[in-house]
């Protein structure tokens, strides 16, 4: 998924949040009291005449040109640097992150006997190409670790969509 405002309504979008700030923000370290901190303008905070040298993004994105021909791209140890910068060394857990994403989704195995924690991980990997790196590593292998013990005591409710595929 190359869209950022595309990836913002699709996975981040709440219908109940204020109109001026429609999108949730799942895991921040801030103390706010509300999870609603996303503004609506969000390709305000991408522009290229918003983002800083000195800040975590620009240390992981390479960004080029100016106005609509700005180009953002990923250096060839962009998951390394995003590790650094962007997650101070800590990898994120893939189980409650895939969980988060696809909240509104059933998942279908692909393969079966799948475990549950699999199925949701698979998804992540496969939706935002999660692809392998020069060194034979991979970004996923890089950015997340996998704990099943996070889906215990997941309550399972009806979904509103299907993804995935027999």
């Amino acid at each position: 998924m190359a869209d950022f405002a595309q990836f913002f309504a699709e996975f981040l979008e709440y219908g109940e949040a204020p109109p001026e700030r429609p999108y949730v923000i799942p895991f921040s370290l801030s103390n706010r009291a509300s999870i609603f901190g996303a503004s609506n303008y969000v390709a305000g905070s991408y522009a290229a005449s918003s983002l800083r040298p000195e800040k975590a993004f620009r240390k992981v994105v390479s960004v080029s040109g100016r106005g609509k021909a700005v180009r953002y791209s990923l250096p060839e140890e962009h998951a390394s640097a995003a590790l650094e910068h962007l997650l101070f060394g800590r990898r994120v857990p893939a189980v409650p992150l895939s969980i988060f994403l696809y909240r509104d989704y059933g998942m279908v195995a692909r393969t079966q006997g799948t475990p549950e924690h699999e199925i949701f991980v698979n998804e992540l990997v496969r939706e935002f190409g999660l692809a392998a790196l020069s060194d034979g590593t991979t970004i996923f292998d890089r950015l997340f670790e996998v704990d099943p013990s996070y889906l215990q005591n997941v309550p399972i409710t009806q979904p509103s969509k299907v993804r995935g595929a027999p």
